[in-house]
């Protein structure tokens, strides 16, 4: 496969760079400067500061440490609530003090349920830090529950049937984990697919060569058609013609533009966010950086080292959602259990979710035949621990290639069997996400009906795996899964390769 690489993309990049480092340049230190060296004491006052700050993080962290391994047990077991007044619940001022501040309010009357009584010291110290957090989270304003860490899903807004058990409502509750196989077009929107189109073919001469290499699930002999990147118009007699169809690539094409927020001028948007956020970007810009991604980091790859990280079944692809009165596209579902490994090579880490995405997006496209390619991800948090989480720098990594390259593919994120640790992390990382993303993620409640409910609406009721209650009998074998037809095998040099043609994403 040729790998190509455009001057826009290395100029923006290197642009982007040489400036940065032209900011942190540090001035020539004058001769005056010289003459006058800094006293002794402010010396020593920064060697003193710098010591206080190291000794503070490490006393936190062993704090932190000991009183999680002694509370553990309690807080799973225990049902036990001690519950603030709820004057003080519903005092919102602007000056109220929030986040961790708010551990330093003045001393409040504690409300203690009946049949609490018995706690031993132990046991109520640690409910009353578990209830401190709580409170401390529901006052940030990015939480969306009222009470704190509730068993509600983040963004679900469940009815109530006779029996009094919440029952989810598909199209209110989960719009984005089902998608319409024909989406309608404003003439507005149908000028800028038009005009988009011809921009890319103007940036990129030999546009259309290089989009028949680049499938989704990667280029294979027996590939279908319904899997192209870039679908050139179909017909409009065609039985599976529908307004995006008609118009050169125009699925691809709608999908940036929405996350592009539909612009009036093509010539200055902001996307992809991390290379575009500050100064804007012509919108060919973001598909060009896109072909050449598919290009270089080729993400359908499986290499022997992918195959070791994922042989206990971290993350796959199994199952389509279900469709929603026959109009609905099926998505495809991606099982993640990341408490499954301890930590790995990041590298390869990312490359085998993205390639398990990527064969997502590819089947989904060949059951709607082309009109939609999308993915619904399962997230267990059982057997999570501090040693299965991915590093800081993998993680951004992986987010920037699922947010510049795999725009408008996600449906919707099921978060379950998540534990307290794993939800205060996650409400401390939801600011860190775009809204369009933000939204799409859900918080499955504990409560054994509404979870039931949920996993029947959004994955349907004969994909619920074993292992979460369901009756799916399938198991992850790994020479099985890598040695189906779509499989396309490679090295790790070549997996690793980016690193140094495409440094955006090392």
């Amino acid at each position: 496969m040729n790998k190509r690489t455009t001057s826009s993309t290395s100029s923006n990049i290197s642009t982007s760079s040489s400036s940065s480092s032209s900011r942190r340049r540090r001035p020539r230190k004058e001769e005056n400067d010289t003459e006058h060296p800094q006293p002794r004491n402010l010396c020593r006052a920064k060697y003193f500061l710098l010591g206080f700050s190291v000794a503070t993080i490490l006393l936190t962290g062993a704090a932190v440490t000991t009183t999680y391994g002694m509370c553990k047990g309690v807080l799973t077991s225990s049902s036990c609530r001690i519950a603030l007044p709820t004057k003080d619940r519903q005092r919102t001022t602007p000056k109220r003090k929030r986040g961790l501040l708010s551990l330093f309010r003045e001393k409040r009357n504690e409300e203690i349920e009946p049949g609490c009584s018995h706690l031993e010291p132990k046991e109520y110290v640690c409910q009353w830090i578990r209830h401190s957090l709580q409170e401390m989270l529901s006052n940030m304003p990015f939480v969306r529950s009222d009470n704190g860490m509730s068993d509600q899903p983040v963004n679900v807004a469940a009815t109530t049937d006779d029996t009094g058990n919440h029952q989810p409502r598909p199209k209110t509750d989960f719009p984005t984990a089902f998608t319409p196989e024909a989406l309608p077009l404003s003439p507005h929107q149908t000028s800028l697919i038009e005009d988009l189109g011809q921009q890319i073919r103007t940036v990129v001469p030999d546009w259309e060569e290089r989009v028949t290499e680049i499938p989704w699930g990667g280029p294979r002999n027996d590939a279908p058609r319904s899997t192209q990147w870039w679908a050139p118009a179909s017909p409009s007699t065609s039985k599976t013609t529908t307004p995006l169809k008609q118009l050169d690539g125009g699925n691809l094409l709608f999908s940036y533009l929405r996350i592009m927020n539909w612009p009036q001028d093509l010539q200055k948007v902001y996307f992809p966010f991390k290379a575009c956020k500050k100064q804007g970007c012509p919108a060919p810009f973001a598909l060009n950086h896109t072909l050449n991604f598919r290009e270089i980091y080729q993400p359908w790859l499986v290499t022997p080292t992918m195959k070791a990280v994922n042989a206990k079944g971290l993350v796959y692809q199994q199952g389509f959602s279900p469709s929603l009165d026959g109009e609905h596209a099926p998505h495809g579902i991606v099982w993640l259990r990341p408490g499954l490994v301890a930590r790995l090579d990041e590298v390869f880490y990312a490359r085998t979710l993205v390639r398990e995405l990527e064969r997502a997006v590819a089947l989904s496209m060949e059951q709607s035949r082309g009109r939609v390619g999308k993915f619904n991800v399962f997230v267990s948090g059982k057997d999570f621990s501090f040693g299965a989480m991915p590093s800081l720098r993998g993680v951004k990594a992986f987010v920037t290639i699922l947010q510049d390259h795999y725009v408008d593919r996600l449906g919707v994120v099921l978060l379950a069997d998540m534990g307290r640790i794993c939800e205060i992390l996650l409400k401390l990382f939801l600011p860190l996400i775009t809204e369009e993303v933000r939204s799409k993620i859900v918080l499955v409640p504990h409560d054994k009906n509404e979870r039931q409910a949920i996993f029947e609406t959004v994955l349907g009721k004969d994909n619920i795996p074993t292992w979460l209650g369901g009756r799916n009998d399938y198991r992850f074998n790994v020479d099985q899964h890598y040695a189906s037809d779509d499989a396309i095998y490679g090295t790790d040099v070549q997996a690793t390769e980016y690193l140094s043609l495409m440094p955006y994403h090392s």
